[in-house]
């Protein structure tokens, strides 16, 4: 297996350094389009213009980029709360050592390549090349200084923020997925405090998932706030949700499938013990024989046979298929948007077309 140097580190989205790095940018971004906004007369615009503090997308983009670290670093603290610490170390080890592998770097650039274009569409957007706009707004090529400002922002953005989002999300949940198999040499001592564990890692990786998730959510929204139109932009965004929403489902069953395989042995091993102990229990009542010391000993024997029952019934009650419903809310939740948009368009339509009717 080919591996070369880390694609990004552990540490890009759970470290204050990093965290307080990407406000900082974020800030700086900020400031500059409000002081530019300023001197060029922008920050709003007559008619159907988007002004600087009317166009939605850019204060979503810029509230993301501020959002998503800090988030991600809270979530992380739930595995710092519910994980031992040798099982921490194992995640971050196979985290580094998908960082490494060739495919992992090809992604990564496939994502960037991805994002660059991303870039040089929307810079032949606004500067009216492309997907000519019918309305004014903030950083169109008419505002040179904004468009300008704007140009290292969403370079920034689409070439390396979203794909590093992208990159870290894809190796956290594919070091989750190695993390949660049970290794054979683990079966003998597997407590159910480690099935919790498996949990707490298989919630993890969702809540990585929603969190990236929300984040398409609410671009997606912005996007059809803002191009109340089917074109090139538009169109782009629904299939970036239909493929965002596949790719969920895809990790989810990533994760789901390696968690199932550890609870069958985990299941099969304590039960097969526990039958074990309850059949040299039940030996015992049958060749039990009365008496004050023996009675004493059946009362004993019998409490630990209750006790035995009860951890099996639980064991044998054990979720196969964690947090499906979760799963299956933030697996589809990308598409949301755009599906409101074409009933609320249908719904449109519609009703433009009953106007009609009643007209002629």
């Amino acid at each position: 297996m080919n591996t070369q140097k880390e694609v990004i580190k552990f540490e890009r989205l759970i470290d204050m350094k990093y965290i307080k790095r990407d406000i900082i940018i974020v800030f700086f971004f900020t400031m500059s389009f409000i002081v530019i906004g300023l001197f060029e007369n922008n920050l709003f615009l007559p008619n159907d213009g988007f002004g600087l503090l009317e166009h939605i997308n850019i204060w979503l983009f810029l509230a993301a980029n501020a959002i998503i670290p800090i988030a991600i670093s809270i979530i992380y603290k739930q595995i710092e709360r519910d994980v031992d610490p040798t099982t921490r170390i194992g995640f971050k080890e196979n985290f580094c050592m998908i960082a490494k592998l060739k495919f992992t770097t090809v992604l990564f650039n496939f994502f960037t390549a991805v994002g660059f274009c991303c870039f040089i569409a929307n810079s032949l957007q606004n500067a009216k090349i492309i997907n000519n706009l019918p309305f004014d707004y903030w950083d169109s090529v008419k505002y040179m200084d904004s468009y300008i400002a704007s140009r290292f922002y969403k370079f920034y953005l689409f070439a390396y923020f979203i794909p590093h989002i992208l990159i870290y999300v894809y190796v956290s949940v594919k070091a989750l997925s190695k993390s949660i198999v049970i290794k054979d040499e683990e079966m003998d001592e597997y407590p159910i405090k480690n099935y919790e564990q498996l949990n707490a890692l298989c919630n993890y990786g969702l809540n990585l998932l929603v969190v990236m998730c929300m984040a398409f959510i609410l671009i997606s929204i912005g996007i059809y706030f803002i191009h109340n139109r089917l074109d090139v932009i538009s169109t782009t965004s629904i299939i970036v949700a239909l493929v965002a929403t596949l790719v969920c489902l895809r990790m989810y069953v990533m994760l789901v499938n390696s968690f199932r395989v550890s609870i069958i042995k985990y299941m099969k091993t304590n039960i097969n013990h526990i039958n074990c102990e309850l059949a040299k229990i039940h030996k015992y009542v049958v060749n039990y024989q009365y008496g004050e010391k023996s009675k004493n000993e059946l009362e004993v024997y019998l409490h630990q046979e209750k006790y035995l029952s009860k951890i099996k019934k639980r064991i044998e009650k054990l979720n196969k298929y964690p947090f499906v419903i979760k799963a299956i809310i933030t697996s589809f939740s990308p598409i949301i948007p755009t599906l409101f948009k074409i009933v609320f368009q249908f719904l449109k339509d519609s009703s433009k077309l009953d106007i009609l009717t009643t007209i002629l």
